[in-house]
């Protein structure tokens, strides 16, 4: 009998000396004293071990914890929608209401060649549906329908164009049907639209009152990044090449229409 007890305190002695040896947890305190005669155990040893199972049931819990939260993290990146700035000479204004509009101006061989239109859509999401047209064609035939998405191009916000065939003049600069273009953002905005000049003066205005007009003015074509409207005048910014800016209120019957002419077309015929 005595030599069962003595083979069992043996046992556990050895069992207690691996869990020390072995247990990260168990750094510091005082040294044990190793002895068979020893009447009280040390129940610390028994602790560090609950603790390390307890601490291994959590790993998978822990883990699945982590990956939701990389997740969540992740998930506004990935389906950011398209903001309103200026993504490399791509312009896209954004309201309250989710309406889209964009225009895009580019040009080589000393202007010889050149790709504009403008662009217009409704925001669902980082991928829309959006119809394409030069500002001064009206005609419906002639629009281009394609998707504009919201994408990162090393690490930096940007938007991707597919259309579903090229726009005349856009062969010799930039393709966007055999090939979506991506444009990174430069310029975050706080326009809410983008309309182009189609008189051949724009002058200027101080306030939709006021008696006359001030002394700048933009010319057709050029883009007009707005900030308001308000009873058929807009409050907007034009950007030179030069990179001047001027601001200030323009009427909109100077402004081609950012209607798409399709279907435009279509509510005339309705009325």
């Amino acid at each position: 009998m005595a030599g069962g007890i003595k083979t069992r305190r043996c046992a556990k002695a050895l069992q207690s000396r691996a869990l020390a040896r072995t247990s990260p947890w168990v750094e510091t305190g005082r040294p044990r004293q190793a002895g068979l005669g020893q009447k009280q155990p040390d129940n610390r040893l028994q602790m560090v071990g609950s603790s390390m199972a307890h601490r291994d049931r959590r790993k998978p819990v822990l883990k699945k914890i982590v990956i939701w939260l990389i997740a969540l993290v992740s998930l506004p990146c990935v389906a950011a929608p398209i903001a309103p700035g200026n993504y490399d000479g791509f312009l896209i204004g954004v309201d309250r209401n989710g309406v889209l509009t964009g225009y895009f101006e580019s040009s080589t061989g000393a202007g010889q060649f050149s790709c504009i239109f403008f662009v217009s859509g409704k925001m669902t999401g980082s991928v829309n549906r959006v119809q394409t047209w030069f500002p001064s064609n009206r005609k419906s035939k002639e629009v281009i329908h394609g998707v504009l998405e919201h994408v990162f191009s090393n690490g930096q916000p940007a938007i991707r164009l597919k259309l579903d065939e090229e726009h005349g003049g856009c062969w010799n600069v930039q393709t966007f049907a055999t090939d979506p273009s991506t444009f990174v953002l430069a310029e975050q905005g706080r326009w809410e639209s983008i309309r182009i000049i189609a008189s051949k003066k724009a002058y200027f205005y101080e306030n939709p009152s006021s008696p006359k007009p001030r002394k700048a003015y933009a010319v057709t074509g050029n883009a007009l990044r707005v900030i308001e409207t308000r009873d058929g005048w807009v409050r907007g910014e034009y950007v030179s090449p030069e990179n001047r800016r001027t601001r200030g209120w323009i009427s909109e019957r100077d402004l081609f229409s950012a209607t798409n002419p399709a279907t435009a077309k279509k509510a005339a015929k309705q009325r």
